[in-house]
């Protein structure tokens, strides 16, 4: 018995019940990927968020240092080092997110620069009173440090976002491939259903009219 045969033999409430099952699956689907490309973005969202939180740290610690130079006021020191924790311990768990090792390796070049800032500030705020050649050197090195970290924060924000838009882009054809996959089905469904049910009504009255004449 051919597929067709075995088709026409099923009842129409069972060939309906089986259209809808598929267009429900279809919509299950549909869902699923959805959920899981927003969830997805919003991960990569949160990452630049938090790094983008742990640049502006990293600056106002630049800021609390040179206060604290001009003024030589201990508020201003602690101030900055309080600064740079914040901006490390923000970007630690961040691990655990990123899945690119490349990432894991900015993180923590970045965490290290900054125990390293911590380190020259505590050696600029013992060599204050020393010679201007001692604290231009320091003020250099922590200038270079300072540079390296937010330089390192802003390319981690910046491959966040390409990504953003590369799993945007994904999504979106994920979607309309799967959106229109379900239409087509449906219009195929459809059409079957019809010819499921007109078809014997049409042989019914061709045998009617036969009958008649």
């Amino acid at each position: 018995m051919s597929i067709t045969a075995k088709l026409n033999d099923i009842s129409v409430g069972k060939k309906l019940g089986a259209g809808f099952s598929l267009l429900v699956l279809i919509t299950i689907v549909l869902v699923y990927v959805s959920v899981d490309r927003l969830g997805d973005y919003h991960d990569r969202s949160v990452i630049v968020a938090t790094v983008s939180s742990a640049e502006s740290n990293l600056i106002r610690a630049r800021v609390a240092v040179k206060y604290f130079q001009m003024t030589r006021e201990i508020g201003h020191r602690r101030e900055a080092e309080r600064f740079a924790d914040r901006a490390a311990s923000s970007l630690i768990p961040l691990k655990e997110s990123l899945v690119v090792a490349e990432d894991n390796t900015r993180v923590d070049s970045v965490v290290e620069s900054i125990q390293r800032y911590k380190s020259l500030l505590g050696e600029l705020a013992q060599n204050l009173d020393s010679s201007r050649s001692v604290v231009q050197r320091l003020e250099a090195q922590m200038t270079e440090v300072a540079q390296d970290m937010v330089g390192i924060t802003g390319e981690l924000q910046n491959i966040q976002v390409q990504r953003m838009d590369e799993d945007f882009s994904v999504a979106v054809t994920q979607l309309s491939v799967i959106a229109l996959l379900g239409v087509a089905i449906s219009i195929l469904i459809a059409w079957y259903m019809i010819q499921a049910i007109t078809r014997p009504i049409r042989e019914t009255v061709n045998v009617a009219n036969k009958v008649a004449s």
